[in-house]
């Protein structure tokens, strides 16, 4: 009886320290990024994934899970946006930004459980050995060091933010069911489709096989065959991903990206890691756009010190690794893995505009929340208190300052030019605000500082037609835009260029319609209807222009001689 009596003592101590952390943890989210709730779309990715996405209205959800959309696969993650759409009319921006803080929320739950199950899988934890009290502690700590760190605003406080946030879901998941007993067959099929909806929802989690290989094996070093054996139907798997994503994404927006060889690429990676690292430590300054391109990152002189703060991490991981616990060194490389396929050294879209962004970091983040966690309550308790929560009001005041950056266009792209003020988006962006106040000389001022970093760019050239047509300056639009109208082979290798292909030949279009040259409009017309028929000018200037040509409207051959 006294057996039984203490056994269910100690069963009820444990449900108690389950539901207090899980309090906390759902409160400190919920105090740290609750106010996002209230926050507007941006016009940084939301407006083409959610506000303005035509696929999201018609009652075709099912279309996300057999066509790839912006030149991306995410099925579950337009699945959201979708219903959450059909909720109400129009789109409510809290309904989104509500999904991403509840999703963050059970992640953050979920590595409070990955943590407390890894301490209970090691029977020579000193923390296990500590007692009840120390190892939830430190499975708390580590559940918050997560949760509140300045580089997980990002992710939580961007709509967009819910690819990566459903995605460390799917991936937190799945970890949690493989350091479970792997012989139990249901919570081995549980984590593999969990690691498939993980993949679905953001390609790069096909890193997440070999980063739980490193955990697996940190616990247990003897039994590498069987590790690999566990894993390796999930390596399978990776393969139609890879070979879906890269169909898909058929746009590489820089095509110098293409060119830069791996010994730079290595180059550009190990930056990524000092990046991150540096950032994690002393998370200040924080911005959606970086800039940190692959010929910015290879010129950038700070690039050798990167170089050697990584080389010198690992040598003295190498020197002390006998002092190291196996278990420490495996979250850190699981941490090092998951941020690989974003680090550089395989191309990607977003290189464009920078190689590191703060949601990249989002799982690897499971990793160093961890081992820092381990670090800190191997001290004395209150000492280990006292740090603890020392660091979680550091992070948690200054994501609670970043967050405000977040709000809206007005506040987003402001703060994205006072850190960097070579962002090409940050200066798009504020261009556009002032396209929406009808300051048209302040727009054409942002545009110009974005052409001079970005010459080229369709979508540029066409907010620069239409900005110059608001401001009479007909001339200038046929001598700027009339000489670098695009191709049609701009809008096969990059689809969604084509609604700005079609208004750049629109706004050339415009211009000659308002200087009376009416058969010189036809062609870029007929150009901009073949980029984007639902274009609204389109359709409204086409029969006016026919009509005062006496042209027949019904027509299918009009057009044929100027498409080129």
């Amino acid at each position: 009886m006294t057996i039984k009596s203490n056994a269910g003592q100690q069963s009820l101590a444990l449900h108690k320290y389950q539901i207090w952390s899980a309090f906390i943890i759902l409160a400190a989210v919920a105090i740290v990024f609750g106010q996002s709730i209230g926050f507007d779309f941006l016009s940084w990715d939301d407006d083409q994934n959610v506000v303005n996405n035509k696929w999201l209205y018609p009652s075709l959800w099912i279309q996300f899970w057999y066509k790839p959309y912006l030149c991306l696969f995410l099925p579950p993650v337009y699945s959201v946006w979708y219903l959450l759409s059909q909720i109400t009319s129009p789109l409510d921006p809290k309904l989104f930004h509500a999904t991403n803080v509840i999703v963050h929320a059970i992640n953050s739950c979920l590595v409070f459980f990955i943590a407390r199950t890894w301490i209970h899988n090691d029977a020579k934890s000193s923390l296990e050995k500590g007692g009840e009290f120390k190892v939830f502690g430190f499975a708390l700590t580590a559940a918050l060091l997560f949760a509140v760190h300045p580089l997980q605003v990002e992710p939580v406080a961007w709509v967009t933010g819910l690819r990566d946030l459903l995605s460390a879901m799917g991936a937190l998941l799945a970890t949690t069911c493989f350091l479970q007993d792997s012989r139990r067959p249901a919570l081995a099929i549980l984590g593999w489709l969990a690691f498939v909806f993980a993949m679905l929802c953001k390609p790069s989690a096909v890193a997440l096989p070999v980063a739980l290989l490193f955990v697996m094996w940190s616990h247990r070093p003897e039994s590498q065959r069987k590790l690999f054996r566990l894993v390796s139907a999930w390596l399978l798997t990776t393969i139609p991903i890879i070979l879906i994503t890269n169909a898909a994404q058929t746009e590489i927006a820089d095509r110098d990206i293409l060119n830069i060889g791996l010994a730079q690429r290595f180059l550009v990676a190990v930056d990524s890691y000092g990046f991150y690292l540096k950032k994690w430590l002393v998370p200040i300054k924080l911005i959606s756009d970086y800039g940190r391109k692959p010929n910015v990152v290879l010129a950038d002189p700070n690039l050798a010190t990167n170089f050697l703060i990584i080389s010198l991490l690992a040598a003295l991981f190498w020197v002390f690794r006998h002092k190291l616990s196996f278990r420490f060194i495996g979250w850190i490389l699981f941490a090092g893995v998951m941020v690989l396929p974003t680090s550089g050294i395989v191309p990607f879209p977003f290189q464009h505009t920078s190689t590191v962004s703060d949601h990249y970091f989002y799982l690897s983040m499971i990793g160093f929340s961890i081992c820092l966690a381990q670090i800190i309550w191997r001290l004395s308790t209150p000492l280990a208190l006292a740090l603890s929560l020392a660091v979680l009001l550091t992070w948690s005041s200054l994501s609670l300052r970043q967050i405000q950056k977040w709000q809206n266009d007005e506040t987003l792209f402001p703060a994205m030019i006072a850190e960097n003020p070579l962002s090409y988006a940050g200066q798009t962006g504020m261009a556009a605000l002032a396209m929406r106040q009808k300051k048209y000389e302040e727009a054409l001022s942002f545009i110009l500082a974005a052409q001079r970093l970005d010459p080229l760019k369709v979508d540029l050239l066409a907010n620069k037609g239409l900005v110059l047509n608001e401001l009479g300056r007909y001339q200038e639009v046929l001598a700027e835009l009339g000489s670098q109208l695009p191709s049609k082979q701009i809008v096969f290798n990059s689809p969604v260029s084509a609604p700005s292909v079609a208004v750049m030949f629109m706004m050339v279009a415009y211009a000659n319609i308002k200087l009376g040259h009416i058969a010189e409009s036809l062609p870029p017309l007929c150009m901009a209807q073949w980029a984007d028929a639902n274009n609204k000018d389109v359709i409204g200037f086409m029969p006016l222009v026919l009509k005062h040509l006496n042209r027949n409207p019904s027509d299918p051959n009009t057009c044929a001689p100027f498409i080129n």
